[in-house]
Parts: structure tokens; sequence; C-alpha cells
């Protein structure tokens, strides 16, 4: 069995997990950090109450710290006192009007040519960020209207119907990084609006917008979750209600808050298309 020094357990997590993440471990092993539910519980209340995080961030943190130990065969204490509410989250969503905007701009040459994909990528099949920066050129299928999406956090990894009045835009894909496809956002945004883009909003957002349009448009709640490629029904249907009641409406002209109201094949694709909110922007 190797024995590792805390430093060379957390330049090995460096490397696997990530600067961002490793970040979050150093912060933790400053403040003195040991593996117990009553010293991890203090650290979670000073993130609250001092350094005044978010519910949401300090959940990261927390999620972060449990990995790391269980990385290195230490089991995490589980935090029985410790309650984390999804709702007190930043979920912002773009309004309806300003996803039109931004396809109107892709489809009149107002971007730039390697932003029109991943707006279609995005407005169309709710793609997140890691996933346009893992498509490659062979997970088009466009002889067979289909294209492969490796979903991230676990999806459901699937061929879905590519709509042949799509097909011109995805013609020259050429997979961007993960940090161009970031970047790309904050273009797009300064094409469209002439206020700074509002902090949290990224291609998540019509993510966000997708799902809550596709209920409006009364597609069947199992069709929505199978479109945007969720595992597992329960936790699904949580994800749905979440996306469904966004608390940030994002126009051109900044954030404003909301409030909150009360594998695959054509054939499984079908409900969606019929009644896709943003597919017409495109025709």
């Amino acid at each position: 069995m190797i024995h590792l020094t805390v430093s060379e357990a957390l330049e090995a997590y460096r490397r696997e997990a990530g600067p961002r993440y490793a970040r979050r471990i150093e912060r933790w092993l400053e403040w003195g950090g040991r593996p117990d539910e009553a010293t991890l519980s203090r650290y979670l209340r000073h993130l609250r109450d001092h350094e005044h995080l978010s519910d949401s961030t300090i959940d990261l943190h927390l999620r972060t710290i449990r990995a790391f130990y269980r990385r290195f065969g230490i089991q995490p204490p589980t935090l029985r006192s410790w309650r984390f509410d999804p709702r007190s989250s930043q979920r912002p969503a773009l309004d309806s009007d300003l996803v039109q905007a931004i396809v109107l701009s892709a489809k009149q040459g107002q971007l730039w040519p390697w932003h029109v994909p991943l707006v279609l990528l995005s407005t169309i099949y709710g793609m997140r960020s890691a996933e346009m920066a893992q498509l490659r050129p062979d997970d088009l299928d466009l002889a067979n209207d289909r294209v492969f999406i490796r979903t991230a956090k676990g999806g459901v990894q699937r061929w879905v119907y590519l709509p042949p009045l799509l097909h011109p835009h995805l013609l020259d894909w050429v997979p961007p990084s993960l940090a161009e496809v970031e970047r790309a956002f904050a273009e797009v945004w300064s094409a469209v609006s002439d206020v700074p883009k509002p902090p949290q909003v990224g291609w998540h957002a019509i993510r966000r917008a997708l799902v809550r349009d596709l209920r409006a448009a009364h597609v069947p709640e199992e069709d929505v979750i199978r479109f945007l490629r969720w595992r597992g029904r329960e936790g699904s249907a949580r994800m749905l209600d979440l996306y469904e009641h966004p608390n940030v409406l994002v126009h051109a002209q900044g954030a404003a808050a909301v409030v909150e109201g009360d594998q695959g094949s054509r054939a499984y694709d079908a409900a969606v298309w019929d009644r896709h909110p943003y597919l017409p922007f495109w025709s």
C-alpha cells in the first residue's frame, strides 16, 4: 500500500480533477480541515456566515471535499446536520425573445461562423458547454439525419434526430475547446445586447429556457426528460422541476428576477419536434 503525504495527495488530485477543484481542497486544508463531521460542519458554517457563500456554492465545496477523501480511500463524514436547498441556487434562463434574437443573429451572419453551430446545438438540443466541446465530426451522421450527444453529468449518451433543415449549419463542424465554447457565449451576447452580460449567464441559460418552453408547449414530462438526456426517473423529475421554473429571467437589457409559478430514435423524438419552441426560429 502506497502512503501519500497531504501535499502529494493534493497534487495528484489537482492533476486528475483540475485546479478549480484542487483550490477548494486547499482552502479546506488551510482552514485546518479534518475528515470528521464536527469539523466539516464548522467549515461549512464558516463559508456561509463569514465568507457569505450561497448554499449552492457551499454544496460544491462539500461534494469536492468528500470526493477528495474517497479518492484516497478515506470514508468522508455524512453530515446529517447540513441540508442544502437546491432552489436557493441561481437558475437564470433566457427569455424566448432573446433566444430568437440569438438565432436570428446566427442566421443573418452577425456572429463568427464557428459560433453558429454552438447556437444551434444549444437552442435545439440544450447541449451543455462540455457536451459541445466533446462533439466530434463523426458524431454528426448527416446521411442518417442524426447526431450523437456524449452527455455530461452522468446522463444518457444517445443518437438524436437531426432535422434536415439544420444540416447546412453543421457541415463544417470543427470541435472547439471547452474554453472557446465558454468564451463564445459572451461574444454571442455582445452581438444581441448593448449591456454587459449578467453574471452566471451562459449556454446553460438556454438549456433552462428550452426546458421551460418545451413544458409550456405541453410536451409530456417523460419526453422532455428523454430529449434532455437525463438519467433516472426520480432525479430527472427533480431537475425538470428546477429547470421548468427558472428564478432569473434574462432579457437583452440584463437580468430581472422572476417569481416562480405554480435509446434514441425519431419515434421517441417526434413528440418533441412537433412542439419544439425554437426549431421554427431556424426555418
